[in-house]
């Protein structure tokens, strides 16, 4: 075999392999992410929604994205772990590399010393970031729907409609781990320190506990949220039998 022929079919089998790397995009179908991600989470235990529920005042953000298929999870309290994580798996290029979850507060351990906080009545891991194989990209304005798949075996969802309940779960017997007075003792407090220098923002938070009369859909207890609260940043982060849901009018941070 010739050198120019051993030398073209290299390149033949390069672009072969770099084709079976690179994401397929698939364009599908416009639906509401809501109804999208309600067959998801039936299908899959662990997926995430970031949903834009409402246009920001400034006419942004245009995009959701659920997430599902998962194909890498760090769980390990610490930003280098992430670090490293980071810099070896994927190229970043896509989509499917980038990295969805969370960072709890209690990751302030891995970079300074603070007291503990008390044991949470659900716990979760300081920090949990995933990559998926497959995120369908929502454009609210375009109406497009784009599935990012890095495999083979792209999975479709059905569209669903909310399911209907002759009686709605309703929560009884609320009860706070702060009472009013308190709480407004404790922004006195902070105010002080702001006026002293010690702080500049403080993030107060007074829980609330209660009993569901029946157990709810996780799913639906966002997808409520979403109607009666609509938010552009909220999200929904499915974890086996836990969640997490959140519903903000504005971003943490940005780049």
């Amino acid at each position: 075999m010739s050198s120019n022929l051993i030398a073209r079919s290299i390149f033949l089998l390069l672009l072969h392999v770099e084709s079976l790397l690179m994401p397929q995009i698939i364009s599908i179908p416009w639906q509401e992410p809501l109804s999208f991600a309600r067959d998801i989470v039936q299908r899959y235990s662990q997926c995430v929604l970031l949903y834009t529920g409402r246009a920001a005042p400034s006419g942004a953000p245009q995009y959701s994205y659920l997430c599902y298929d998962v194909k890498h999870d760090i769980t390990t309290p610490s930003f280098e772990s992430l670090k490293q994580h980071s810099a070896t798996a994927g190229n970043q290029h896509s989509i499917t590399d980038h990295w969805f979850g969370y960072i709890g507060y209690n990751m302030r351990h891995d970079s300074e010393q603070l007291p503990h906080d008390a044991p949470a009545t659900i716990t979760f891991p300081a920090m949990w970031m995933s990559q998926y194989h497959q995120v369908i990209v929502f454009d609210h304005v375009t109406k497009q729907c784009l599935l990012h798949c890095d495999h083979d075996q792209p999975v479709i969802p059905s569209a669903c409609t909310p399911p209907t309940h002759p009686s709605p779960a309703s929560v009884t017997s609320i009860h706070s781990n702060m009472s009013k007075e308190n709480y407004l003792t404790n922004v006195r407090h902070i105010l002080e320190a702001i006026h002293r220098g010690d702080l500049y923002q403080a993030n107060l938070t007074r829980k609330f506990f209660g009993q569901f009369t029946h157990t709810p859909s996780h799913f639906e207890l966002f997808a409520n949220l979403c109607h009666t609260s609509p938010s552009p940043y909220s999200a929904y982060l499915q974890y086996g039998d836990k969640a997490i849901i959140s519903s903000s009018p504005e971003l943490f941070l940005s780049s």
